[in-house]
């Protein structure tokens, strides 16, 4: 017993010491193998154990940066996480992307989110097929049929009417959920982030010169979370970044109210203007307002595969990253088995991408 003890009092210093060693003295750790080889954690552990489930280029990469840091595997530390991350069997379930939406703007984001799920799923060793709602009327028939086929997750995306308002047994399932709709997911979800992105990009205008910045937010009918998130990092960047006399009312009025927004616009006198590319942009042009000779211009959604778009500055929808991270959120859910709807859902929120363009020039 004396010798246990002692031996437990030495690993214990051991353990102080290590944790006590500057930051650039400690380690190399899986996660510092993970962000210099591009991938993500889960994939660089998953190569560095020798797995199979991981293209040979990508476990060759990683492994030559673990070399290149001077990584070293802990024999313990791998066997702990062996045992509490791998499932009884070593055959991984399929998984399905659910959606059901027949909006034909809405395409892009669900196949920009599919493409991220399907990459990051054949990296963790998934087959993943994407689920359209409209195709099953029948929601248990759809139940039966996923279950027949082994499929053990499911990541929900955009869906109309809601998908968990359909009698879907989720307790089946391991559930993520991805982007947003009216209200929030009742799983686990990945989104982009609104509040933080709108913060960002008036954080960026104001280091950029502008100091009499307007936002044109509108607002859906019914309302839905974008709308309070949008109007809460604006509320928040202007009481951080902008002057009294520079916090300029947003324009809270319908998408289409071509006028409104106009009579807004002469009213407020922006130097920039925060607002949709395809509605506020054309409407400014329209009425004579030269951009960005007269007022400088930055979108709140730029489709960068829409070629008018990649002439206009503004933030990037992180579809791809939604889904890359949502199908590791759905990993984890499987291998710790988790099924079913969580009693607190939670959500990780990625930040939008800026887009330099010509509306939006240096300011003097």
């Amino acid at each position: 017993m004396a010798a246990q003890s002692k031996r437990r009092n030495v690993d214990e210093i051991a353990a102080l010491r290590y944790m006590r060693q500057e930051e650039g003295a400690r380690p190399p750790t899986v996660y510092d193998v993970a962000r210099e080889s591009g991938v993500s954690f889960s994939t660089a552990a998953a190569a560095l154990r020798g797995s199979s489930i991981v293209k040979p280029a990508t476990r060759d990469r990683v492994l030559s940066v673990a070399r290149s840091i001077g990584y070293r595997t802990d024999a313990s530390a791998s066997a702990l996480a062996s045992k509490r991350l791998r499932p009884h069997s070593t055959a991984l379930p399929p998984v399905a992307y659910v959606t059901a939406t027949g909006d034909r703007h809405l395409a892009p984001q669900v196949n920009q989110t599919w493409e991220g799920i399907r990459a990051t799923a054949a990296e963790l060793g998934y087959a993943a097929e994407h689920v359209d709602f409209r195709a099953h009327p029948n929601p248990a028939a759809l139940v039966r049929e996923l279950v027949a086929r082994g499929v053990g997750g499911l990541l929900v995306g955009r869906t109309t009417p809601l998908a968990y308002e359909f009698p879907f047994d989720w307790s089946l399932f391991s559930v993520v959920g991805c982007n947003r709709f009216q209200t929030r997911w009742p799983f686990h979800s990945v989104r982009k982030s609104v509040f933080g992105s709108l913060r960002d990009l008036v954080s960026n205008l104001h280091a950029r010169g502008y100091r009499r910045i307007g936002a044109a937010l509108c607002a859906h009918t019914p309302p839905i979370l974008d709308d309070h998130a949008r109007l809460g990092g604006l509320l928040s960047a202007q009481q951080t970044f902008g002057p009294d006399g520079a916090r300029l009312p947003p324009f809270l009025g319908d998408f289409e109210d071509a006028k409104g927004f106009l009579k807004w616009f002469r009213r407020a006198r922006p130097d920039v203007v925060i607002g949709f590319s395809s509605l506020h942009l054309r409407s400014i042009r329209e009425a004579g307002v030269a951009v960005p000779g007269d007022v400088a211009f930055v979108s709140l959604h730029v489709w960068k595969a829409n070629p008018e778009d990649r002439l206009i500055a503004g933030l990037v929808d992180p579809l791809y990253e939604v889904g890359v991270r949502a199908m590791e959120l759905l990993d984890q859910q499987i291998r710790y088995r988790k099924k079913g709807l969580p009693p607190t859902p939670f959500e990780i929120v990625v930040r939008c991408p800026f887009l330099e363009g010509d509306t939006l020039p240096a300011r003097k």
